[in-house]
């Protein structure tokens, strides 16, 4: 594997892992967050037990639709999700590994995606997730 292939991002949350693990697991939920800041994402589907998938549509500021799937591979509550990432057009496959684990604070989350990128697709993915997250975090602070 490259280094590019891998992104890496570790959070913490003020929020149990519970509460941040149901961000990700709850239609409800994830459809309040999920995305980067900017960019209108709407859950389209999503049955999320370990072989079921999801279906995400984001829409750009430029008026380009992405559609993103996947299925969940792996769901151990309040502990570890990994699902697969793909981009419905493109057909790309990446997985995406989470950790939650409690720390004084409340929660630290640890965000693997590995996948074939390219450096313009690791910059692009990385920023997307951060952002992503900076919401999830005000969701699971303000809840």
């Amino acid at each position: 594997m490259k280094d590019l292939d891998l992104i890496e991002i570790v959070r913490e949350f003020s929020a149990p892992p519970e509460r941040v693990f149901d961000a990700w697991m709850v239609r409800a939920n994830w459809a309040a967050w999920i995305g980067p800041e900017g960019i209108t994402c709407t859950v389209e589907d999503m049955d999320p037990t370990i072989g079921g998938s999801y279906l995400l549509r984001m829409q750009l500021p430029d008026g380009v639709e992405m559609l993103v799937t996947g299925k969940y591979l792996l769901l151990d509550r309040p502990n570890r999700i990994e699902f697969s990432w793909g981009n419905a057009k493109t057909g790309t496959q990446s997985q995406v590994t989470l950790t939650f684990r409690a720390v004084p604070r409340g929660t630290e989350m640890v965000l693997q995606h590995v996948g074939p990128l390219t450096p313009v697709d690791h910059a692009s993915v990385e920023s997307g997730w951060q952002s992503a997250l900076n919401k999830l975090e005000r969701y699971v602070e303000e809840k």
